[in-house]
């Protein structure tokens, strides 16, 4: 969405995190094999009766739940199994087009890309994507305008 081929999307930047705090939850856990015990499935199926469950689940999931560093997406931490968002991307939307302008996070406010200097800038002195109005406009809309000759 930002048109160069070297931007990366959040979800990609997440995706990322979200591999290496796996990485290091396996790491805690101390998996050398990966046991695997047949699934405790009560209802009848061909599929599920192959699934399989494993062994370090439990302990894989109490290690990932207390994983937290900094990614390369922002800081990485779940709470109650959700990924706490701490970057997001600022999108401009007219009609059915989306285009990416910049992002915003705690620590830096808003930035044209992710990894800018941490110096703050307003949108002003930012240089953040285009904003594109409707009708294909640059031009800030002025909205209604009041009458002042009484017509």
């Amino acid at each position: 969405l930002l048109g160069s081929n070297t931007d990366y999307e959040v979800f990609g930047l997440w995706a990322y995190d979200a591999t290496v705090a796996l990485a290091m939850a396996v790491e805690d856990v101390g998996i050398t094999n990966s046991g695997f015990k047949n699934s405790n499935a009560s209802f009848k199926s061909t599929y599920l009766d192959t699934l399989t469950v494993s062994q370090y689940g439990p302990k894989l999931a109490q290690a990932l739940s207390s994983t937290r560093f900094n990614g390369i997406g922002g800081d990485v931490s779940l709470i109650d199994g959700q990924l706490q968002s701490s970057t997001f991307k600022i999108v401009n939307i007219n009609g059915d087009v989306a285009r990416g302008i910049g992002f915003w996070t705690l620590q830096n406010g808003i930035k044209k890309t992710l990894g800018q200097s941490s110096a703050n800038c307003s949108t002003l002195n930012c240089n953040l994507g285009p904003i594109i109005w409707p009708g294909d406009s640059f031009s800030v809309p002025k909205g209604w305008e009041i009458p002042t000759n009484g017509t």
